[in-house]
Order: structure tokens, then C-alpha cells, then sequence
């Protein structure tokens, strides 16, 4: 892989535990933190005071979809990572997430978008703090505020904002139970796609394996960028192959997901309820009135 496009994390400490939102950042966590944010801010540049991600910079973007989808709304925001660390991960959570969805074919593969910034960004809002997401400032969102109200400066001026600060990444959806201990720190950038999208330039994509990130998400030493198959230079109808639900369970179910649709409380693996749905005493009950 190019590694001047494909950058990883510049920081390689690995923490065991992540901030609770809404509290104290973990101290163990302030000194990788300030060690960050001192690099993030060397790297801006500023001109008449305003602050600016410089021209060249790479963004990514994980994404179960192809071609490249902004936000779902005109004035929604697009996360993108300042390394493909946080961008590579999110494509496990996706897929994690899809568990909750009632469908039978699920993506096989992912998608990592590298852009690259075809002029200065100017920022508007550094985040410092580890435990806030953008989703909480309401200067990042453009959305209402807590009571229903537009704020007077307006959504065109929303549409203007550019976030930026450290983000935890964690390897796929964040459930306590589930969810391996292992956690690095990176960059996180937020905007509204549609109003910047002329500052970047798409300069590649990759197709991404999140079975390979499911597989290897327990192991300390495993670099994301190994999920990477390889760069699309043209789309392949292959690349949008589909699993079945049995599959997808198969690759991404945890064991105490699955329980028997006959409410007997039987509990294990999707092959294992799935086997005891066949001859479950309810069902039979169930079968027989």
C-alpha cells in the first residue's frame, strides 16, 4: 500500500480503556490527548486568524456504499479521518450496526475513500476534549437546539463550519460486553459535504474486507490497512456481492445476540438457536393449537 496516501495513526499507543462520554476524559488518556492535539496544531496553518488544514491534506472516509454517499441530508455533516486508522474501523461498526436491520442480503465488502484537500479548510471549531463528538455542538450539526429552536445565525452559516479534534477509534460497534479493549487515537473531521465538496478531490478508493477487521479486531498488533484488498481502478459488479442472513450472522453475530423466537429463553450462537428453534417445546405447543 502507498503509505503517503494511506496514512495509519501517528501516535501507536494502545489503550485498554475509552472515555465515557459526559464524564472526566481518563487520565491515562490526557497524555497521548495533549501529545495530539500539539501536532494537529502544528500542522494548521493560519492566515489573517483564521485557522486552515492546508492544501494537500488527505481525508477518509469508510463506507459500506459505492459510489461515494455525503451525508443523507443537504445539510447534514460527513465524517472523515485524518488517518485511515478511525475510517477503516467505522466500516466494522457499519457492518455491526446492519444487525439491527431486517433484511437478508447484507454487503459483503466496504469502501475507503482518500480525498485530498485541493486547497486550504479553514476551521472553525477545534474540539480538545476526547469525550465530546461533534454531534454534541451544536455549531458542528446545523441541527435544532435542545428546545426545537433554529438558532439565529442561521443554516447557510451552519453549512460554513469545519470541526476538527481527537477522536477514539474502537474496533466495530460499541457495546461493552462485545466490543475488544483496544483502543488509538486519531483525528476526526466534520463538514457539510455539500458545501465544500469543490475543496476536494477524490484520489482513491479501496475495497475493504470487514471480515478480515472482525477477524483480527481482538489482536493488539493488527493494522487496519490489512483489511485492504486492493485499490478500484474500475467498479466490478463482484464488488457488490451479498450475504445471506445466516452468513452474516455467521461473520458478525456475537453469542448472546440470538435467543428463540418462541420466547422459551433458550440463548447461544445463531446456529446453535437455530437448531433448537426445530424442536423447541413452545414451538411444538405453539404448532399444535
Amino acid at each position: 500500500m502507498d503509505a503517503s496516501i494511506l496514512k495509519s495513526h501517528k501516535f501507536k499507543d494502545t489503550m485498554t480503556n475509552y472515555p465515557i462520554p459526559a464524564l472526566d476524559d481518563l487520565e491515562e488518556w490526557f497524555e497521548l490527548r495533549d501529545k495530539l492535539l500539539e501536532d494537529m496544531k502544528s500542522e494548521l496553518i493560519e492566515i489573517d486568524g483564521q485557522k486552515y488544514l492546508p492544501k494537500g491534506t488527505m481525508l477518509y472516509h469508510g463506507s459500506l456504499k459505492y459510489p461515494f454517499l455525503s451525508g443523507s441530508y443537504d445539510n447534514h455533516m460527513t465524517y472523515f479521518g485524518l488517518d485511515t486508522t478511525i475510517s477503516l474501523w467505522y466500516i466494522l461498526e457499519l457492518m455491526e450496526e446492519l444487525n439491527s436491520i431486517f433484511t437478508n442480503r447484507y454487503p459483503r465488502f466496504g469502501y475507503l475513500y482518500a480525498f485530498r484537500l485541493k486547497e486550504n479548510l479553514p476551521i472553525t471549531k477545534i474540539i480538545e476534549t476526547i469525550v465530546d463528538n461533534p454531534k454534541g455542538h451544536l455549531h458542528c450539526t446545523g441541527e435544532t437546539t435542545t428546545t426545537g429552536e433554529e438558532d439565529s445565525t442561521g443554516d447557510e452559516v451552519y453549512k460554513k463550519n469545519v470541526c476538527i479534534g481527537p477522536q477514539f477509534s474502537f474496533r466495530g460497534k460499541l457495546l461493552e460486553e462485545t466490543t475488544p479493549n483496544i483502543h488509538h487515537l486519531s483525528l476526526e473531521l466534520t463538514l457539510f459535504y455539500n458545501h465544500y465538496k469543490d475543496y476536494l478531490e477524490l484520489d482513491s478508493v479501496y475495497l475493504v474486507d470487514p471480515l478480515a477487521l472482525k477477524i483480527n479486531a481482538t489482536q493488539p498488533e493488527f493494522e487496519p490497512q490489512m483489511a485492504i484488498l486492493q485499490k478500484i481502478d474500475e467498479y466490478r459488479d463482484e464488488y457488490d456481492q451479498k450475504i445471506d442472513k445466516e452468513t452474516y450472522n455467521r461473520y458478525y453475530g456475537q453469542s448472546d445476540w440470538y435467543t428463540c423466537e418462541y420466547d422459551c429463553g433458550f440463548k447461544g450462537t445463531y446456529d446453535d438457536v437455530l437448531e433448537h428453534e426445530k424442536k423447541c417445546s413452545k414451538c411444538t405447543q405453539k404448532g399444535s393449537g
